[in-house]
């Protein structure tokens, strides 16, 4: 009897050539790629929509969305006594803004919130919050008028619309796929979420640039309006750049500059001063 030696080159029909982990792997992975495709051509035609509406089309969705009193119970139905003054230029303010641009046919509403974020929002219902730390931190009209037209551009570029759609794209994707709750889901949704986030980044710079352009306008310059930006960079991290909605303030002021150079625009000029906060040290007696 003799023993028959096994070439190790032979090749042996019970062991598989195949890596079926790779396979899988490689299969997840192309799902994946395919459905972020097909998420962000469904968005892009949504936006396509959006920006042919024309505005009559756009107050009535707005209206039918809600009144921003609905959306934001931080807004008081309450007649106002004894105003903030700096609100009271934030209003006029935003008034005089606004016919500079192709929104001075609608009536903007500006409402100062509590809280001890330097912040700002544009919400349906033609209504842009203060937060009430902003108004205290801005240190000229200029810094505030900065604020109030990137608020602005978000109605310009109907960014509320089209956020609306691509949660309504993205919930679509989620629970007809996947199901409401399992791990591609929630892997799913985390790669959507960190996307959709550069791409909110991309509209807060097409802000910052439609501000500076109304900022221009009414100033003939650019003074004041960066620093705004500058001092909040001076709190912020790099990791913020990844996980922020906004993109870092350094890089905003960059951009806008360069934006500035392109269109000649100054970046000095005289200030024009905000009257105190009430109860601030300056304003008293």
């Amino acid at each position: 009897m003799s023993i028959r030696q096994v070439n190790p080159e032979e090749h042996n029909h019970n062991v598989s050539d195949v890596n079926h982990v790779k396979e899988v792997i490689i299969l997840v992975l192309s799902i994946f790629a395919i459905l972020i495709a097909l998420y962000w051509s469904s968005i892009f035609a949504l936006d396509s929509i959006v920006e042919r509406l024309s505005p009559e089309r756009e107050a009535q969705l707005m209206k039918y969305i809600g009144s921003s009193k609905k959306l934001n119970p931080l807004i008081s139905d309450k007649k106002e006594e004894n105003v903030e003054p700096r609100l009271l230029t934030a209003r006029q303010l935003l008034n005089e803004l606004l016919q500079f641009s192709d929104l001075k046919n609608r009536s903007f509403e500006v409402v100062v919130i509590p809280g001890k974020d330097i912040n700002a929002f544009a919400i349906p219902g033609d209504t842009i919050l203060l937060v009430e730390e902003l108004l205290d931190k801005v240190e000229s009209e200029n810094e505030l008028a900065m604020v109030l037209g990137h608020e602005l551009g978000h109605f310009h570029y109907r960014h509320h619309l089209k956020g609306m759609g691509r949660r309504l794209v993205m919930g679509f994707f989620s629970m007809m796929i996947f199901g409401d709750d399992n791990p591609i889901s929630k892997l799913f949704l985390g790669g959507l979420d960190y996307t959709d986030r550069q791409f909110n980044q991309a509209q807060e710079s097409d802000c910052d640039l439609f501000g500076a352009g109304l900022v221009f306008k009414k100033y003939g310059h650019l003074a004041g309006g960066l620093v705004f930006f500058e001092r909040l960079a001076e709190k912020e991290g790099i990791m913020e750049k990844y996980f922020s909605t906004h993109p870092l303030s350094v890089e905003r002021v960059d951009r806008i500059s360069i934006y500035a150079q392109e269109n000649n625009w100054p970046l000095t000029g005289e200030l024009t001063p905000l009257a105190p906060r009430k109860g601030s040290a300056s304003d008293s007696p």
